[in-house]
C-alpha cells in the first residue's frame, strides 16, 4: 500500500470507533437491501420517489398511483417496476422531437 494511503488509513482507524464502523456497514447493509427490494412500504416508495409519505397517501386515496393492500387493508405496498413505469408514464417530448412531427404533418 502507498504511504499516503497508509497514514490516511491509520488516521480514519484512530479516528472511527468500532461502534461508528459498524453503524456505517449497517446503514450500507440496510441500502444495499432497500435497492434490492421489488416490494416497498410507503416509506421507501416515497423515499424512492423523492416524495414525502403525505403526498404519496393522498396520491393512492385519489387512486393515482399503482399499490397493493395487505390482506389485512391496513398497510399499503408498492411494486418498484409500476413505480418505475408510472414515473415514467408522462414522458415530454423534445423540442427536435416536436420538430421531426411538425415536419412530417407539413408534408402530408
Amino acid at each position: 500500500m502507498p504511504a499516503s494511503l497508509e497514514g490516511r488509513t491509520s488516521i480514519i482507524k484512530t479516528i472511527m470507533t468500532d461502534k461508528e464502523k459498524q453503524a456505517i456497514a449497517k446503514q450500507i447493509a440496510e441500502e444495499v437491501l432497500y435497492l434490492k427490494k421489488d416490494i416497498l412500504t410507503t416509506s421507501e416508495a416515497a423515499r424512492f420517489l423523492g416524495i414525502s409519505c403525505s403526498r404519496l397517501y393522498k396520491m393512492t386515496m385519489a387512486r393515482k398511483i399503482p399499490f397493493y393492500k395487505s390482506p389485512q387493508g391496513r398497510l399499503n405496498y408498492f411494486n418498484r417496476v409500476e413505480l418505475e413505469n408510472w414515473a415514467q408514464s408522462n414522458r415530454r417530448a423534445t423540442i427536435g422531437e416536436l420538430n421531426d412531427r411538425a415536419q412530417a404533418l407539413a408534408r402530408r
